[in-house]
């Protein structure tokens, strides 16, 4: 995995440890660095085959639609459901996707002002792990923090990086993103964290990345029903769920 990493992003991760010795507890530190790094872009992947999958499953999705509901008007809710989170889905993940893009931006313009190594990489992992709400954030300041630590040999460097990438996060993400995204996404901030949490337990990192979504597409199949409707009203982030 480190090989192909060091392909992808042209990072010469051997003359950089070299020009670059560490002790052997900052080795450590180091090489479950690059583990968690290897981790994460690994079932990254995973997550974009799922995608590319359940995009080509959509193509004779209608006509089974159609061959399940004969009846004309049982189909027509069935496909306004569907629409509903189509549009639901496709407005929180461009507008994410879009939000994470400029943290990446900001940050790599940043990383190279600061001059720390591999910058395009850190903006990437950024924007990656931008995805999922608060913990992401956090995770994605860190790594680029270490690195600079180890690359200058400073707690002042390392110190520059994580306010001035921390900063980025702060601004973005507690001044733009909730601008942006509106009322897109209706979910209890508490429901966010807690999702996190639960679906951070049963799948990892995709879990988490997924986290939001799946709750926007819980909060939506449970408001079509009496018996649940309580259950997304309480979810939901003001109560509205219309």
């Amino acid at each position: 995995m480190q090989i192909k990493l060091d392909i992808a992003f042209n990072i010469d991760s051997a003359s950089w440890l070299k020009a670059h010795p560490v002790s052997n507890s900052m080795m450590d530190v180091l090489k479950n660095l690059l583990n968690s790094l290897a981790s994460i872009l690994g079932k990254g992947l995973i997550i974009l085959f799922y995608v590319i999958f359940l995009i080509l499953e959509t193509k004779g999705f209608e006509n089974k639609l159609r061959a399940m509901y004969l009846d004309e008007n049982k189909y027509k809710e069935v496909i306004k459901f569907l629409k509903k989170l189509d549009k639901s889905l496709s407005k929180y993940l461009v507008l994410k996707t879009l939000v994470s893009l400029l943290t990446g931006i900001l940050s790599y313009v940043l990383l190279v002002i600061i001059g720390v190594n591999f910058a395009v990489f850190w903006a990437f992992l950024i924007f990656l792990l931008n995805y999922i709400p608060t913990i992401g954030s956090l995770v994605a300041t860190v790594f680029p923090t270490v690195i600079a630590l180890l690359q200058g040999g400073s707690f002042s460097h390392a110190l520059l990086v994580l306010a001035g990438v921390g900063a980025i996060q702060v601004l973005v993400g507690n001044l733009i993103e909730p601008k942006v995204m509106d009322n897109s996404l209706n979910v209890s901030s508490l429901v966010v964290i807690l999702s996190l949490v639960l679906w951070g337990a049963l799948w990892g990192i995709i879990g988490m990345i997924i986290a939001v979504p799946m709750t926007v597409i819980l909060i939506i199949v449970f408001a079509q029903f009496p018996g649940t409707r309580k259950i997304a009203i309480i979810l939901s982030k003001d109560g509205i769920i219309d």
